[in-house]
Formats: structure tokens, sequence, C-alpha cells
């Protein structure tokens, strides 16, 4: 078995767990939302091109008897972070007619055109647009909050990994040196039977005793290498063969340190509760959006056109510059529902959301409180019990002394003695145990406070 520390092991959890690594993704595929309302903004490019050949019957011959039509046009259209849409369109048009009332037969129509559109009412100046970008970034970053919790809660189960191994370490120490007591006793009783001094149901029973030992031990290497392989798994390591030594289990006072200062610094590092001060944020964006929906659809249009007619595609293009023939249009677009009751309704659905994050955010806060003191008590509790079993281990060791004592002089029977190796096994096994949660315990603290993950995790998600 090769040795690793608790850090050694949280660094190849963060690097190599499965779990963590899947969990990432989320927040990668979250952060694709923010280009997709941000798309909003994006420059247009259109390109169209189409020909036309009218060769139909005309109730006349002087409309002519053929007609053709080739055009192409370039557009490029942008909305800016104002609400303002301008577009520019490029464009050109041969025309082609036998007609005798054509004075060209054969003529190019050049134009250029620019247009704008400005929303004054709902979508003022782009604020529902601007708005819905600023939400998806806080629903962005409430997802990469998410994803930081669901890495810690992977982290703090190999760490729990990593102590039930060094307790299934423990355990079978345990074991191996209680089949030793339990066969040194057996060896004794052998020779008092050699002398006649001891009789053979009592060398039965340590016999028994024996095999039961046996028996513990073969249960506790067992586990032992399940305890390995799950920690194993967790670090994506294939090959089980590989065995992972950890610290051992060792009493440590818990860390000095007040209820409220905990209390004050899970407040101000836990996740759940800057998602809900998000919330507040985003809830408080949607009301003033559903509030702008309200108001009617006040659109200002205004386009302005130059073009050039002439038989060559060149000189039409030049008489777009040289002739003043410009077209204008300015138009003024409105229009509202009459009893608006949708609009309405949305902005009251957002007004009474906003109420009811607030609300969240003070379930939150209790929520902290009591989980940060369950946390705490827990593990102060778990370490006067880990105190408390490890003075029943060391009087289960002397009265197990004492009574080997009193087996010497003949005076202990085997069934005392078997009791009392018992006895000590099982305040040892508590032991080993009390031990282990109490490692459990203060990981669940740093968990419950959000500070487990800073201490391996230094790097942007």
């Amino acid at each position: 078995p090769l040795p690793f520390s608790l850090q050694q092991i949280s660094r190849l959890a963060l690097e190599n767990n499965l779990d963590i690594q899947i969990v990432k993704y989320n927040a990668y595929i979250k952060r694709t939302d923010i280009d997709s309302a941000a798309s909003v903004f994006d420059t247009v490019l259109s390109l169209s091109s189409s020909y036309t050949d009218d060769q139909s019957a005309q109730s006349s011959t002087i409309f002519g008897t053929k007609s053709s039509q080739f055009s192409y046009d370039a557009g490029i259209e942008k909305k800016f972070y104002s609400g303002t849409t301008l577009g520019l369109d490029i464009g050109d048009t041969r025309s082609y007619s036998n007609s005798a009332f054509n004075p060209l037969s054969t003529y190019h129509d050049a134009a250029v055109e620019v247009t704008i559109n400005q929303p004054l009412g709902n979508n003022f100046f782009g604020l529902i647009d601007r708005g819905q970008i600023k939400i998806t970034k806080k629903e962005v970053a409430n997802s990469d909050s998410q994803v930081l919790d669901n890495i810690e809660s992977a982290l703090a189960k190999v760490q729990t990994q990593y102590w039930q191994l060094a307790l299934q370490y423990k355990r079978r120490e345990i074991e191996e040196e209680m089949l030793k007591k339990a066969e040194d006793l057996f060896s004794a009783f052998k020779a008092k039977f050699k002398l006649g001094t001891a009789e053979e149901a009592e060398l039965l029973s340590a016999q028994a005793n024996v095999e039961q030992r046996r028996s513990e031990l073969l249960l506790a290497e067992q586990q032992l290498r399940q305890a390995n392989n799950d920690l194993l798994f967790s670090l994506q390591e294939e090959d089980l063969s590989f065995q992972i030594l950890p610290e051992k289990l060792s009493f440590q006072k818990p860390e000095e340190d007040s209820l409220s200062g905990i209390i004050r610094r899970a407040i101000i590092s836990r996740r759940d509760y800057q998602r809900a001060q998000n919330e507040i944020r985003m809830k408080k964006l949607q009301v003033a959006m559903k509030k702008n929906s309200t108001w009617p659809q006040i659109d200002i249009n205004a386009s302005l056109l130059h073009n050039g007619i002439a038989a060559e595609q060149d000189t039409a293009w030049e008489n777009i510059s040289e002739q003043a023939s410009p077209r204008w249009y300015v138009g003024l677009n409105v229009r509202r529902p009459l009893e608006n009751r949708a609009a309405s309704a949305q902005w009251k659905k957002a007004t009474l959301e906003r109420k009811q994050s607030l609300l969240k955010l003070k379930q939150t806060e209790q929520k902290i409180v009591v989980e940060v003191t369950n946390a705490f008590d827990r593990m102060r509790t778990m370490g006067k019990s880990a105190e408390l079993q490890r003075r029943v281990v060391e009087l289960q060791k002397k009265k197990l002394a004492a009574e080997e004592e009193r087996f010497r002089y003949g005076r202990s029977s085997t069934d005392d003695l078997i009791r009392y190796q018992e006895d000590l096994l099982s305040a040892e096994l508590a032991l080993a145990q009390s031990l282990y949660e109490l490692k459990q315990s203060g990981i669940d603290l740093r968990q419950t406070t959000n500070l487990l993950l800073d201490e391996y995790w230094k790097t942007p998600l």
C-alpha cells in the first residue's frame, strides 16, 4: 500500500473524479445562454438575387411581347443597446422590355437605402433586450454556484470514503490484535490441558474463540478491500490492485471557534445565500421589464433612398451620387391591446414573485443558522464522545490485564477471559467508529459553511 494524505486524495479527486468532471459541463452548457441572449444584437447580413422572364400574352402589342428583370440586393442590419435598429441596403435591378413605350429597352436601376427604427414605448430604448441579458448572466452565475456546490459535495464524499478506508484499516488492526490474544489464550489452555489443570470444555471454548476471531478478521479484510475499491472508483483508478494507505485515525480536538463566528462566515460564503440574493436582483429586473411591457408599442421608422437609372450599370451607380433624387420616409406606428390583460398579468406576477424571493432569502438565512448550528453541535458532541470512548478503551484494557493476571493464578475461567476480550474489542471498535464520525462531522461542518472546497479549489470554474 502507498501512503496518501487527505490533501493528496482531495486534489486527485478534483482532477479525476467523474462526478466532478460531469457536473462541470452543466456550467459550461449553461454559459452558452449568454451568447443566445446577446444574439438579439447580432449583425445580420442578407443577400438576395432573382430573375424574371415574362413572355405572357398582352392585350395590346404596344406593351411588348417580352420583358425580363434581373436583380440582386445586399443588406446589413444591426440592433444597438439603445434599441435602435439601423439598416443599409444596396441593390441593382437590370430591366429589359421590347415595349415601344420604353425609351430604353435595357436599363439599370441602382439604389442605396438607409433605414432606422427606434422603439419609444414597449422595449423603451432597448430596456427589455438589455434586461434579458442581465438576467441570463445572473442565471449563469447561479448555475456556476450550484455546480460548485455539487463539486463540494463530491469532494466531501471522497474525503468521507478516505476516512472510511482508514476506519477499515483500524478495524483490521483491532481484529488482528484480538486474534493474537485469542491464540495466546488457546495456547495457554492447551498447556494447562496437557497438565490436567484445565477441562476439555474450556479448551474447546478457547478454540472456538480463535475461530470466531479468524472469521471476524476475514470480514474486516473484505470490508477493507471494498472501501479501497470505492475510493479508487471515486479517483477514476481502474487498477483495483492498487492499495491506498490513508492517515491513521487519531483523536484531534475540534478547532476552538465560536458558533456565532462560524455562522457569520457561513452567511458570507454560503452559495445558496448568494443565489437567493441573485434571485432577488433578477426579479427586480423582471419587474422593470414587465412594467415596460405594459406600455404601448411605439416605433419611429425613417428611411432615405438614393437611386440612379442609366443604360449602363456603371453610369447608374455614378448617378446615385451625382443626381439629387432622394426619397425620404418617416413614420410613427402605435399598437396596444385595449384591455392589455396579458402584459398587466405578467407585471403583477413578476411583482409577486419578487416579494416571494425576499421571503425565500429570509428562509435561507434561517436554514443556514440551523444547519450550521446542528453541524457545529454534532462535531462538538462527537469530540466529547471520542474522548470518553478513549477512556473506556483504557479501562477495558486494564480490566482485561487484571483478569489475565487472575488467570495466571488459576482464579479466572475461559468464559470470563473471552467475555473481557469481547468487551475490549467492542470498546476499541466503538472508539474507531467514534473517531471516524468525528472526522466526518468536521467534513460536514466545512461543507455546511461552504469552506471545504476553498481549501483545494483555487482556479476559476
